[in-house]
């Protein structure tokens, strides 16, 4: 069997993951996208094709040989932004620090590097695998030269062998020259021949075999050319062979494989561990090839810098007491067989003090739960021993199902990371661990396995479920001790401290409270959903003269693109749509089809069809399979889901559901109250307007609030220049855009997208706003300019938003974080007060069994309480939520009961 080497066209693979992925920038907001899109895709190719040896070849800056026949080449290319070109030499270190070759020759682009190097492997009896994103190297394709390429994204790949060329291009590889001096390629400003199509230029070559071979029959006057492409190849056949020497990839570039010095796995995985660490590379790390100097992954029971004790009997726990009791600070986690918060089966608990040691208890026949539990039960709810520990509310909820409870629940690190770096996701101890501290910890799945092979946790062999055990509590303590200091250099403590961890036990509390769902009312909204669904179907097929799925987008767009031309219908001056796909045809999603509502029927009938299938998917037929065993919905809140501070739900996503449509307001209707009880909704108006008015200090704004007017009619009037009785409803509506537009810094095409007006209406509708609302235009500069000068913005109350894109070269990545920075302090206050609100109402009722807080959605609080309790549920509501915070404006509450959430009416006299 032949050995394998990988000849990596680096360029082209930076390129190609630069532009497929999002921006991505590290914590301190340095860009790193095309780096770990690079090595996503060479560790992918490595993991899949397990080469023996691998070569690098880059472009360099200076003009190929192929400019100095053709001054044109690649003249009509963009240059690439800068943060792309700034990540080019971190990859090249990177590479450096994997020991593989790098080849970078003047007058050579890397496809040429990659030519010469593999018709040397070729040479040397080696098996080639080119890897790179350009098709144009498939031309390279021998039978002992292959190229490893993707289809779509990262994941889709594919190998084109000779076989896999013809079936893709109908030619043999050595054919894709000629094809390319016909046809020409936009992308490198290969001219071709003018006139000479796709379908053409394939004929052409499967006829006459070669260029050559084609002007040889246009010389013999062949009749199996048409005289009109006869004619053009004649006029052009200069500039046929130009396109030939322009696409030819050159396999003669003075350069020689030292097959020795490519050998993979001569590096230090330590070296290239701390370089991925660096840029927070932690999801890479597995993909990693094995190293001839491995020394890191091999584990003991003793780690390197801290000692296991294993608690195996009631002797070791009442040493363990005796050493913990004096501690004024537990590090704890437990293990569960289970995520189910509920019913979590806890198989054994650790506990830290300090980076140095640890020690786990694990339970079994000889060493019951109930008989430890009952012995640290004292220390666990001990209010005089703070609590730490990661995603602490997980913890708090297994040791209360064995009926204890945690206290007091001081310091949580998933909470800490999140304040720290709000918007980063990464919040698991397994990554912080690796980001912070360049270590990998074990992971769950290498001790308990995957699939069919899955163990349970209780059945891990002790000492690796010791040392698993022990490093999440260190690694808890590491980051307590690193995030304590954080928070108080940035000035956040009092968000953590004030706000976040106070929440923890409110958060807990109304998931274990749940919220009542009648099943019947699901069960017989989906039997009417699908008798509609089926008839809209029916209705789609009509106008559309034939059946198809119309849940396929390729179909979809067929029938109205295509068959329908449903992008005719619309004038000129309001066509701003739909967008153009990658694959090619106009976008089918919801929002483009919106643009469309007016050109055809099938428009509305698409657009209902989709929603009630999404709502009948999503929740209709969903909820009830949520039920606990109380007829409950347990909704789970992220704490850390969001950049602005807001809560999220799953299991179900509650935030999701429709609120002001009536299909929004049925589905409602199935969360109703208990025997005896009502709901009780309290609802913030207009929370983040008002919060505009007061960081703007814009004092029409000001002014309309403390008169308790309708702002969108007054800001309506005001743009108009009439009197506030005069205005209409689509003036109300334009306006209420722009006032909820201005929150998320809506420009004039976001106005025009959402109004479906032409651009320089939406112009107008702006100018006049800001005529009438200077203060909120110095306010929106002013923001901007601080969060350039500072990297961050704040709320009222102090927490912050980290913005390093906001100085990015990337015009769109930048813009993106300006209009972060001008929502962020209205969205972020808002949350903040919301929060707040929500642990003084927990204060207020916790040690009342009869009022249960249920949920949080938007800015609105959900509670359940007896009938005879609305109006002082009601009073207790608003005074709580219209007092967390004294500014220029009222924060109004409207408040409202009923038997379900669907059907509300005011609470009248509070």
């Amino acid at each position: 069997m032949k050995d394998r080497i990988l000849l990596i066209d680096a360029n082209a693979l930076v390129h190609r993951a630069y532009h497929a992925l999002p921006s991505l920038t590290t914590k301190d907001g340095q860009p790193v996208g095309a780096i770990y899109g690079f090595f996503q895709i060479f560790l992918k190719a490595v993991g899949d094709l397990k080469p023996k040896y691998v070569v690098m070849a880059f472009d360099t800056p200076s003009p190929t040989f192929r400019h100095e026949i053709y001054t044109d080449y690649k003249a009509t290319r963009q240059k690439a932004p800068d943060e792309l070109y700034e990540q080019f030499p971190v990859i090249k270190d990177i590479i450096g620090t994997l020991n593989l070759p790098i080849f970078e020759i003047p007058g050579f682009e890397a496809d040429d590097i990659v030519g010469t190097l593999a018709r040397q492997a070729e040479d040397q009896g080696l098996e080639t695998i080119i890897v790179t994103g350009d098709l144009d190297e498939v031309q390279l394709v021998t039978e002992n030269t292959e190229v490893y390429t993707m289809r779509k994204g990262f994941t889709d790949t594919v190998i084109y062998h000779i076989e896999e060329v013809k079936n893709r291009f109908q030619m043999m590889p050595s054919q894709i020259v000629d094809y390319k001096a016909l046809r020409g390629d936009a992308s490198d400003n290969i001219p071709g021949v003018p006139g000479i199509g796709e379908k053409t230029a394939t004929d052409l070559i499967v006829k006459f075999g070669s260029l050559d071979g084609i002007y040889k029959a246009v010389e013999g006057n062949s009749l199996e050319i048409k005289d009109r492409v006869k004619n053009t190849l004649s006029e052009y056949r200069e500039q046929a062979y130009l396109s030939q020497k322009l696409a030819q990839i050159n396999t003669h570039v003075p350069l020689t494989l030292a097959i020795n010095d490519s050998v993979l796995g001569n590096f230090d995985r330590n070296e290239v561990v701390q370089m991925f660490q660096k840029f927070e590379f932690r999801t890479l790390l597995s993909k990693i090839p094995q190293s001839f100097m491995e020394e890191t992954k091999e584990r003991t029971k003793e780690s390197a810098f801290f000692n296991c004790h294993h608690i195996k009997d009631f002797k070791a726990l009442d040493e363990f007491i005796k050493r913990a009791e004096k501690e004024p600070v537990w590090i704890i986690d437990t293990e569960t067989e289970s995520l189910d918060r509920f019913k979590p089966e806890i198989v054994g608990f650790s506990v830290a003090f300090d980076a140095k040691e640890a020690w786990f208890a694990r339970f079994n026949k000889d060493f019951p739960i109930k008989d430890v539990l009952a012995k640290i039960k004292p220390y666990l709810k001990n209010p005089d021993i703070k609590k730490v520990g990661h995603n602490i509310r997980y913890d708090y909820f297994v040791f209360r199902g064995n009926g204890i409870e945690l206290a007091p629940l001081y310091f949580d690190t998933m909470l800490a990371a999140y304040i720290l770096a709000p918007g980063d996701r990464r919040y698991n101890l397994d990554d912080l661990s690796f980001m912070e501290f360049g270590y990998e910890k074990i992971h769950l799945l290498d001790l308990i396995g995957k699939g069919r092979d899955q163990i349970k946790v209780s059945e891990v062999p002790e000492e690796k479920i010791l040392t698993y055990a022990c490093e999440d509590v260190i690694m808890t303590y590491k980051l307590y001790e690193k995030y304590k200091e954080s928070l108080k250099k940035e000035t956040l403590s009092n968000i953590f401290e004030g706000i976040e961890m106070p929440l923890v036990p409110v958060l807990a509390r109304m998931e274990t409270n749940g919220v009542l769902v009648d099943s019947k009312i699901l069960n017989e909204m989906s039997k009417d959903f699908d008798v509609k669904i089926k008839e809209l179907e029916k209705e789609i097929h009509a106008q559309a003269g034939q059946e198809f799925n119309i849940n396929s987008p390729a179909q979809l767009k067929k029938i109205l693109f295509e068959d329908l031309e449903v992008q005719k219908n619309v004038s000129n001056d309001k066509w701003h749509g739909p967008k153009k796909v990658k694959t090619g045809g106009y976008s089918t999603a919801a929002s483009e089809l919106t643009k469309l509502k007016n050109a055809h029927p099938i428009i509305g009938k698409i657009s209902k069809y989709r929603e009630l299938t999404k709502l009948k998917n999503t929740y209709i037929d969903t909820l009830p399979e949520l039920l606990g065993e109380d007829g409950r919905i347990h909704t789970s809140y992220n704490q850390t889901g969001t950049a602005t501070g807001r809560l999220s739900s799953y299991e179900p996503n509650l935030q999701n559901i429709p609120i002001r449509t009536e299909i929004g307001r049925e589905i409602r209707k199935a969360f109703v109250a208990g025997k005896g009880n009502v709901l009780v909704s309290a609802d913030y108006s207009q929370i983040e307007l008002r919060l505009i008015a007061e960081l703007a200090q814009d004092e029409r704004m000001i002014k309309a609030f403390n008169e308790g007017a309708d702002i969108h009619t007054k800001t309506a009037a005001e743009i108009a220049g009439i009197d506030i009785r005069d205005v209409s409803y689509e003036q109300r509506r334009a306006a209420k855009a722009i006032n909820f537009g201005v929150i998320y810094g809506i420009s004039a095409h976001g106005l025009t997208e959402s109004l479906g007006i032409p651009n320089e209406e939406a112009k107008s509708y702006l100018n006049r706003y800001f005529e009438n609302h200077p203060a909120v235009k110095e306010y929106m500069t002013n923001t901007v300019a601080l969060a350039n000068e500072l990297g961050h913005v704040d709320t009222i109350f102090g927490r912050k938003r980290f913005l390093p894109e906001i100085n990015s070269s990337n015009f769109m990545v930048r813009s993106g974080a300006e209009r972060m920075a001008i929502n962020f302090p209205a969205q972020g206050t808002a949350a903040d007060i919301m929060k707040i609100a929500m642990t003084q109402l927990y204060e207020a009722v916790k040690d009342n069994p009869d009022f249960k807080i249920l949920l949080q959605v938007h800015d609105e609080l959900v509670c359940e309480v007896p009938e005879n309790k609305v109006a002082h549920a009601g009073a207790l509501l608003k005074t709580v939520m219209e007092s967390v915070v004294k500014i220029s404006v009222p924060l109004e509450v409207n408040v409202s009961f009923g038997k379900n959430w669907g059907e509300m009416q005011q609470v009248s006299g509070i």
